[in-house]
Order: C-alpha cells, then sequence, then structure tokens
C-alpha cells in the first residue's frame, strides 16, 4: 500500500459563478481533489470539521491503480 507523506491542505471555495461552495483537497504528493455541492461556505467548512479527517483517512486506505511508472 502507498503511503502519502504530506497532509492535505483543505480549503473551502466558493464556484466561479458564484452558485454554490466545494472543498479543495491539495495533496502535497498526488493530484488535487475537489468535494462539492454545498450550498453556503458554512456547509463546506462543517464538512472539513466534521468529514473530512475520515474521507482523508479513507483515501490514504485506497490502493490507487497501478501508474505506468510502478508497472
Amino acid at each position: 500500500m502507498k503511503t502519502f507523506t504530506k497532509k492535505p491542505r483543505i480549503e473551502p471555495r466558493e464556484l466561479r459563478d458564484g452558485t454554490g461552495w466545494y472543498v479543495l483537497v491539495t495533496w502535497g504528493d498526488r493530484p488535487s481533489e475537489q468535494v462539492g455541492g454545498f450550498n453556503a461556505q458554512a456547509e463546506a467548512q462543517n464538512w472539513i470539521d466534521h468529514t473530512s479527517a475520515g474521507w482523508v483517512r479513507a483515501r490514504l486506505d485506497w490502493e490507487p491503480l497501478p501508474s505506468y511508472d510502478r508497472i
């Protein structure tokens, strides 16, 4: 199982068109991810405060498909 060495940066972001919010998860050693569908910044922050830790743990336990450099 691959181990990730850096803790991700997790921050709420407003959609460009202003219709909602998402959470941007920036990993140091893998592509960034977006968690979306929030109506307000407070909802996105609530997800960060109460759900993101479990979400990150699940991502760290997930074994990604082999990349070309690992074949």
